[in-house]
């Protein structure tokens, strides 16, 4: 079994749920934006981010307040990242930079809209 056959949804979930609690602004995973309506989610062995596959290695980024390592490593996200990289053929690298830059957010769009009468 290959680490990316071991990451699933769910872990996406939880590290993005901690950055966001840490105080990150910004999160990217292989180059794919994630905000708060996008969608991450398991089909078959791989895993989706808004319907687009995407493989191993994965390479998550965030931006964020100078404290945000500290308090991710501290959070449940920080923990499960730990769990993944002591149980699991998977190499967890947590490194700090000073500058990072990653793709523009994108602003939901309205796909169907009912006037609602009162």
């Amino acid at each position: 079994t290959s680490p990316g056959e071991l990451v699933m949804d769910a872990d996406f979930h939880i590290i993005v749920n901690g950055l966001w609690a840490a105080g990150a602004s910004s999160i990217e995973i292989n180059n794919v934006r994630i905000t708060a309506s996008t969608s991450i989610r398991n089909a078959g062995k791989a895993v989706l981010i808004d319907y687009q596959p995407i493989r191993s290695p994965y390479t998550i980024k965030a931006i964020g307040p100078v404290d945000m390592r500290n308090s991710f490593e501290r959070s449940p996200g920080g923990a499960w990242v730990r769990d993944l990289d002591s149980n699991y053929p998977i190499d967890v690298q947590i490194t700090t930079r000073r500058a990072l830059r990653m793709k523009a957010g994108t602003m939901p769009t309205v796909d169907f809209s009912e006037k609602v009468s009162q």
